[in-house]
């Protein structure tokens, strides 16, 4: 917060206003302390941006909803979005745009410069690890729902003009060839060191590929273990609704929606599950219960890490086994639009846009053009 120190000289007293922005301190003075409390009250409220507080004193006559305020209406005008997603657009408001400078602002008054400093404020927010940033990702995600929100405003006749438009956002730090893929013997060395109750989990993970919302919904209807061929259904995936509860609705996308091959050895270590499921899950904690991401972390993955002596840095995360599933199916000769089914991506772009470069072919050729344009 910022602060305010009596200077008493010969002649007259005046009042220092300090306050940090962008890491470095800064102060200006003002001849009674009446002003300099107006000043430090619009600094607190405005993140302690001195051009965020003018910009708050040039619009104090401008009238109309806010920003804030514009996004609840737009989401309130939104059709064919499930609870799940309802939910995360209200924590979005409550946790990035409720409270700050940009929020308070009159859509009309909303200028470029006031969302670069929202997004510079969200730069500095911690990330999900301790001692990270927001990954970018995650801030682009905030951005396009605000961008949206302007694109009703004007729609509905707030204001002309979309203020996010143009901004370049950050990119999270990429090299080599992204995502963690585990080798099978990283993989077999992994499932060794991993609590008996949980290996038919993570090896139903690996070999079909489906996401943990989808994979801790199945229930035993949903398995064919004794077919020609056996086969999981993909219907549903664990949701949060906008409160924070879970429950199981539909999958992510429509192409979400689909039947999975299971391989022999998978369906050997699953078929004790499915059978003892009855109405019930058929992946569940130790105790019994929903299996959820952290729970499922903190029980099973990372104590399997530690015993395997892999430096943390060098552990992939449980998402990991998806990306996994993707690189073995590849390597098994299988083309991107089956891939891309089989993992319920909802356009093949998706599955070409993360794994095209896997492809044998794609680095063979790779090699080749390089070969040729380096050649003497």
């Amino acid at each position: 917060m910022a602060s305010i120190v009596e200077k008493r000289g010969k002649k007259a007293t005046t009042y220092m206003l300090r306050w940090r922005e962008n890491g470095q301190q800064q102060n200006t003075t003002f001849p009674d302390l009446a002003t300099a409390e107006v000043w430090k009250a619009l600094l607190d409220a405005n993140g302690q941006s001195m051009t965020a507080a003018q910009r708050a004193v040039e619009n104090a006559n401008i009238t109309g909803p806010t920003v804030v305020q514009l996004l609840h209406k737009h989401i309130s005008l939104l059709t064919g979005v499930g609870a799940d997603q309802m939910g995360r657009y209200k924590r979005s408001i409550d946790h990035h745009f409720v409270g700050t400078a940009l929020g308070r602002l009159p859509v009309a008054a909303v200028a470029y410069e006031d969302v670069i400093l929202w997004v510079k404020h969200m730069q500095e927010k911690p990330g999900r690890a301790a001692g990270t940033k927001m990954r970018a990702k995650t801030l682009s995600n905030h951005h396009g729902f605000l961008s949206a929100a302007f694109n009703t405003a004007e729609i509905l006749g707030y204001r002309q003009g979309n203020p996010c438009k143009g901004i370049k956002l950050p990119k999270d730090a990429k090299g080599g060839d992204q995502m963690r893929f585990m080798t099978k013997d990283e993989f077999l060395a992994l499932d060794a060191a991993m609590d008996p109750w949980f290996r038919p989990f993570f090896n139903f993970l690996v070999d079909t590929g489906l996401r943990f919302g989808e994979a801790t919904a199945l229930r035993a209807e949903d398995f064919e273990l004794d077919g020609e061929v056996p086969v999981v259904r993909v219907n549903k995936a664990w949701k949060e609704d906008e409160s924070g509860a879970y429950y199981i609705g539909p999958p992510k996308t429509e192409r979400s929606w689909r039947t999975v091959p299971m391989a022999a050895s998978t369906v050997e270590l699953v078929r004790p599950r499915v059978e003892a499921a009855g109405d019930g899950l058929v992946f569940t904690l130790k105790r019994g219960g929903p299996m959820r991401s952290g729970a499922t972390y903190n029980r099973a993955w990372e104590p399997a890490w530690k015993k395997t002596g892999v430096p943390k840095e060098k552990w992939a995360r449980i998402h990991d086994l998806r990306h996994t599933h993707a690189s073995w199916m590849i390597e098994g000769g299988m083309d991107l639009f089956q891939l891309s089914y089989r993992l319920g991506h909802q356009s093949t772009l998706t599955t070409d846009g993360r794994y095209a470069h896997l492809m044998p072919s794609s680095r063979q050729s790779g090699a080749a053009i390089a070969s040729a344009a380096l050649a003497r």
